[in-house]
């Protein structure tokens, strides 16, 4: 801690060397906290975002906003070798950490790789009547498609979502919409007397097999279908990749849908009705679905595996 300017010798005082000690410290306990490695070797961190509801909550003093915990995003290259410089950790960690991977490849068979299942596609055409949200016979229920769906960059053929193509300037990162089933399961044991239907909130692929934190931000999912011929006894498969972007949160347009937004209650009585459904869809990152762009474009069929891609 100590180095020679000028042929002038300059030592810290213990106060600034311990000043500095703990800063260090402090700081490491924080990222060792925030940070951990996803199942493709990245550093991911987890913050905190303000979660939206019903209202605008931008006005709000920060005191007052609701937020929802654990939010990932995957550091950029530059940030990665950074912590990993800080923490000391070289070529020979990474090698440690892709042996580790394989490690518990080889410990655990095929057979319990987490696969999903594609059981419903859908897609909701543009309508001039009915696609604005201010519209009243908007509706956010899609129409289940007859047996696949052609993904595209731009999501999925036939389908509009007014806010994405509008505001967003029909962003790739929202291309196409994803629900588990358990989701829609807990809809159903929670409010029993709801005529809950399967794309009542929008989604354009549901997929069961698979709790809704199978999906993570910043990884990659392949949808495979696999395809006989028994006259010249071969088969094909078609890929379709999805990345996945972001989680979707609750939206007040999810209370116009007739059992929330129902014209035999009174006004304050769907208001209470509308908030209660949006935060049951808000306890977990994830559980309202998540957005995903188009890695690589095909069809996807109804009985689609989905299995997560590692590296």
């Amino acid at each position: 801690y100590s180095f020679n300017c000028y042929e002038y010798q300059y030592t810290p005082s213990p106060f600034r060397l311990m000043v500095a000690t703990t800063i260090r410290a402090l700081f490491a306990i924080t990222v060792t906290l925030l940070c951990r490695r996803n199942e493709r070797g990245h550093v991911v961190v987890t913050c905190f975002q303000p979660s939206r509801s019903s209202y605008d909550s931008s006005s709000l003093p920060p005191s007052r906003r609701k937020h929802s915990p654990q939010r990932t995003m995957v550091l950029s290259a530059e940030w990665q070798e950074k912590l990993q410089d800080f923490f000391g950790v070289g070529d020979d960690n990474k090698g440690k950490s892709k042996n580790a991977g394989v490690e518990k490849n080889n410990t655990n068979p095929k057979s319990d790789v987490v696969v999903g299942v594609v059981t419903r596609l859908a897609a909701r055409q543009f309508d001039a009547d009915s696609s604005k949200p201010s519209s009243r016979s908007y509706t956010t229920r899609k129409a289940e498609l007859s047996s696949e769906a052609h993904v595209t960059k731009e999501g999925v053929q036939g389908d509009y979502n007014h806010y994405r193509t509008v505001a967003l300037k029909s962003t790739k990162d929202r291309a196409v919409s994803l629900l588990t089933n358990d989701v829609m399961v807990a809809l159903r044991s929670e409010y029993p007397n709801y005529n809950f239907e399967d794309g009542d909130l929008g989604e354009n692929i549901s997929v069961d097999n698979v709790s809704f934190d199978f999906f993570r931000v910043g990884e990659h999912y392949k949808f495979v279908t696999v395809v006989a011929d028994e006259k010249e006894e071969t088969t094909s498969s078609s890929v379709v990749v999805l990345e996945i972007t972001e989680k979707m949160d609750p939206c007040a347009n999810l209370c116009k849908l007739s059992y929330i937004n129902d014209e035999s209650l009174q006004p304050k009585e769907r208001i209470s009705r509308c908030k209660e459904f949006l935060n049951f869809l808000d306890r977990y990152d994830g559980y309202r679905g998540w957005y995903a762009k188009v890695i690589q474009e095909g069809i996807i069929p109804k009985g689609a595996k989905v299995v997560r891609l590692d590296d």
